[in-house]
C-alpha cells in the first residue's frame, strides 16, 4: 500500500550546537510516478453534485476521493493525526503534490482541497450548513503564529464560490496559540471571532458549523475549498534540518440541507483506530523465520483480533451491533475465513476497544514469503443504513511476511539521526532477535529525501554488533557506503557482502562520517524507542524518542515481495491411514520421530482440532466431510503438513 510522507520540525539547532540525536521534517514527500500522473489527470464530476456531500475520508485512498474533490495536494492518511474522530482524514502541509516542499519565503497559501461544483439552487426556507472538524499539528509540526500574527499566517482558510460573480469569498480561518492552548477562529461573513481551547490543542478535534444563507453561493455549481497558509525558516548552512511544517487535519465535512445550528454531531457508529499487526514484537518477520518457537514468542494465546471504534452520535438511544471479522489468506484464491463477535451495546460519545479471540492457521503456498488480509465490519441493528456514512464501518489491514524483520509500518513521520558538533563518528544502533540461525542477507534503510542543495558526500559505515548485556557489543561486520540513497516510497537494500550467520539477539546501525545527520526515517506510530540507542562519546545510550528506526535486517532472498512459486514438496516424516477417514485415523511415524502436537485445519484456515501429541490413533468423528490439513509439529519444532479427507 501507499504512501506519501509528511514531517515536522521539531528541533532547530545553531551550527555551534554540540553533537545529539535529533527528529526533523522531511525534506519531501516521496511521491510514485503512477500518483503524479494521477493527480494531474483527476477525474471531474460530468454534473454538479446534489447533497449531501460528505467525506471523512475513511475510504483507505492516499488521494482525495475525486468523486467529490477536483484536486489532490492533500495527503489523505491514517497516521499523522491524534485521536481523529473516524479512521481517516485529508492533512495540509508545506509540500506540494510532487512530493517537494513549496517555495515558502512567508506565509502563503501552500495545499489546497477544493470540492467539485454542488448544486445548492434549493428553496429559500431550505436550512443548509457545512460543518467539519480540524485539529493543529497532531503527530506533525506547529504552525507557527505569535499573538499579534494576523488571520492568514500559518492558519487553515476555508473559501466559498459566488458562481455570479465568478469569484472566491474568505469564510473562515483559525490560527493556533500552543502556548496558551487556544485556537483563535475568525467568521469572515459575520465579522466574529471565537476563541476555544482545549488542555493540548494539539491533540484536540474542533467543530465548525458554518450556515450558507448568503444568496450568492446557493447556486448551481457552488464549491468550497480548504487551503493552508504555511512558512518556515531557511537554514542554508544545514538544510538538512529544514523540513516540512504547519501542519492541519480536517475531518467530517459534511454539507447538507435541512440542519441547524444546534446539528453538530452525526448520528453514526465508526472505527477510530486502524487496524494494527497481530505480531506482539514486530510489525513483519521473515515467512521462512515463523517457526513455532516464533509463533510462542508473537502470537497471543488465543490469536486475539484488536479493534478501536465509538459513537460519534448523541443518540437518543444506545446503538446494537455486530462485528463480523474476515481473514484472507491471500497465497491462496479465494480463501477467507470469516466470524462474528457477540451483539454488544455501544452508548451515545462511547469509544470502545474490544478484543475478539480467534483460531486460524497461518499457511501459505507461497515458498518464502505469506500474505493475510486482516478486514473488520461493524453492521448496525438499530441504526438505518446511510450509505454515504458506510465506508468508517469497515476497516483493514494487511499483515506481511516476507524476508525482513520490521518494527515500523512503512510509514515515516519524522527523521532521525546525530546532529552537530561531535556527530563525526556517532554510531546508531538497533536491536533485532531472530528467532533462527541465519545468514544476514543485507539491511533495509530508509533515508529521507534531501534537498536539492545540500550535503552530497555524507558517506557512512554500515555497521552490525553482536549483543552485550541488553547493549551493543564487538563488531562483527562494517562496510563503507558511499552517501545514502533515497528512493519513492521505498527502502534501500545494502548488501552484506561476507557469510554473516546470526542467532538471537544482534544490532544493526550507522556510523557517521560528518556532523551533519543521515536523516533516517522514523514512524511514531510504532513505539520501539527501548530498542534503540546511540553512541556519541564512547558509552551507549538509550534514545530519548518513542517510535521505530526504519532500518531492517534481511535474511534469505533479496525479492521483497512474494515469489508467487508453490512450496516445494516436503520430505515424507510421517504417514495417515486410512486416508480417506471416516472416524478414526492412525499415524505411521519414522523411526527416531518425536512428536509434540497435532493440528488439524480446514481450508478456510480455522483450526478445528489441535491437541497435544499423546497416541498415534486420533479421533475423528466430530469432522464433517471435506478436505483439511493435518499438521504434526516435533520437538525441534519442524511442522510438516499432510493433506487429509473425511468422508462420512
Amino acid at each position: 500500500m501507499r504512501k506519501l510522507f509528511f514531517f515536522i520540525l521539531l528541533i532547530v539547532i545553531s551550527a555551534s550546537s554540540f553533537g545529539q540525536e535529533v527528529l526533523i521534517d522531511l525534506q519531501s514527500l516521496p511521491v510514485k510516478q503512477s500518483t503524479i500522473k494521477k493527480s494531474k489527470n483527476q477525474a471531474k464530476a460530468k454534473s454538479a453534485l446534489v447533497l449531501p456531500f460528505f467525506d471523512d475520508f475513511s475510504k483507505g485512498f492516499s488521494l482525495p476521493d475525486p468523486d467529490k474533490w477536483q484536486n489532490s495536494y492533500v495527503l489523505v492518511n491514517q497516521t499523522y493525526a491524534i485521536n481523529p474522530p473516524t479512521i481517516g482524514v485529508a492533512t495540509f502541509d508545506a509540500i506540494n503534490q510532487y512530493g517537494k516542499l513549496y517555495n515558502l519565503k512567508d506565509s502563503i497559501p501552500a495545499d489546497t482541497l477544493t470540492s467539485q461544483p454542488i448544486n445548492l439552487s434549493l428553496p429559500e426556507s431550505d436550512s443548509i450548513y457545512l460543518s467539519f472538524q480540524y485539529q493543529p499539528k497532531g503527530l506533525g509540526e506547529a504552525p507557527d503564529t505569535t499573538d499579534n500574527a494576523h488571520f492568514g499566517c500559518d492558519s487553515l482558510v476555508l473559501e466559498f464560490f459566488a458562481v455570479a460573480e465568478n469569484k472566491w469569498i474568505r469564510t473562515f480561518s483559525v490560527s493556533a496559540y500552543f502556548g496558551s492552548n487556544k485556537v483563535k477562529e475568525k467568521h469572515h461573513l459575520s465579522n466574529t471571532i471565537i476563541t476555544q481551547k482545549a488542555p493540548d490543542i494539539s491533540k484536540h478535534f474542533f467543530n465548525v458549523m458554518l450556515p450558507i444563507t448568503d444568496e450568492r453561493f446557493r447556486k448551481n455549481g457552488f464549491q468550497f475549498r480548504f487551503m493552508n497558509y504555511a512558512s518556515f525558516p531557511p537554514n542554508t548552512q544545514y538544510p538538512s534540518i529544514r523540513g516540512n511544517g504547519d501542519h492541519w487535519h480536517i475531518d467530517l465535512v459534511y454539507l447538507d440541507s435541512g440542519r441547524i445550528a444546534t446539528d453538530t454531531i452525526l448520528n453514526d457508529v465508526a472505527f477510530s483506530k486502524p487496524i494494527k499487526s497481530f505480531l506482539k514484537n514486530y510489525e513483519s518477520i521473515p515467512w521462512k523465520h515463523f517457526t513455532s518457537q516464533a509463533m510462542l514468542a508473537e502470537l497471543t494465546n488465543p490469536l486475539s483480533f484488536k479493534i478501536q471504534y465509538r459513537y460519534l452520535g448523541a443518540g437518543p438511544q444506545p446503538v446494537n451491533l455486530n462485528r463480523v471479522f474476515t481473514i484472507s489468506n491471500l497465497s491462496i484464491p479465494n480463501n477467507s475465513y470469516e466470524f462474528t463477535g457477540d451483539v454488544e451495546v455501544i452508548n451515545p460519545f462511547q469509544t470502545i476497544d474490544y478484543s475478539r479471540g480467534y483460531e486460524y492457521a497461518f499457511l501459505s503456498n507461497w515458498s518464502d514469503s505469506a500474505k493475510y488480509s486482516m478486514e473488520c465490519r461493524l453492521e448496525m441493528i438499530d441504526l438505518s443504513p446511510t450509505p454515504y456514512l458506510n465506508w468508517n464501518d469497515t476497516a483493514r489491514y494487511t499483515q506481511q511476511f516476507f524476508n525482513y524483520y520490521a518494527y515500523d509500518d512503512g510509514s515515516a513521520e519524522k527523521g532521525y539521526g546525530l546532529y552537530g558538533e561531535g556527530a563525526q563518528n556517532g554510531m546508531v544502533a538497533l536491536k533485532y532477535h531472530t528467532y533462527v540461525s541465519d545468514s544476514l542477507k543485507g539491511i533495509l534503510i530508509y533515508f529521507n529525501q534531501l534537498l536539492d542543495f545540500g550535503p552530497k558526500n555524507k558517506w557512512f559505515d554500515l555497521v552490525v554488533w553482536n549483543n552485550n548485556n541488553g547493549k551493543p557489543g564487538t563488531e562483527l561486520y562494517r562496510k563503507t557506503v558511499l552517501k545514502p540513497t533515497s528512493a519513492y516510497n521505498k527502502d534501500t537494500l545494502y548488501k552484506i557482502d561476507e557469510k554473516l550467520k546470526l542467532s538471537g539477539d544482534f544490532w544493526i546501525g550507522t556510523v557517521n562520517s560528518t556532523d551533519d545527520m543521515l536523516n533516517i526515517g522514523f514512524d511514531l506510530n510504532n513505539n520501539h524507542g527501548d530498542r534503540l540507542y546511540y553512541n556519541l562519546t564512547g558509552t551507549w545510550v538509550n534514545s530519548t524518542y518513542e517510535g521505530s528506526l526504519m532500518m531492517k535486517p534481511v535474511f534469505g532472498k533479496f525479492a521483497l515481495g512474494q515469489t508467487g512459486i508453490e512450496k516445494p514438496a516436503i520430505r515424507t516424516e510421517f504417514t495417515i491411514y486410512p486416508n480417506p477417514a471416516t472416524n478414526q485415523i492412525s499415524i505411521n511415524l519414522l523411526d527416531g520421530e518425536h512428536p509434540e502436537k497435532i493440528r488439524i485445519v480446514n481450508l478456510a484456515g480455522q483450526i478445528v482440532l489441535s491437541k497435544p501429541y499423546d497416541s498415534n490413533s486420533i479421533d475423528v468423528s466430530n469432522l464433517s466431510t471435506g478436505i483439511y490439513l493435518f499438521q504434526l509439529t516435533l520437538r525441534n519444532q519442524t511442522t510438516t503438513t499432510k493433506k487429509l479427507v473425511i468422508i462420512k
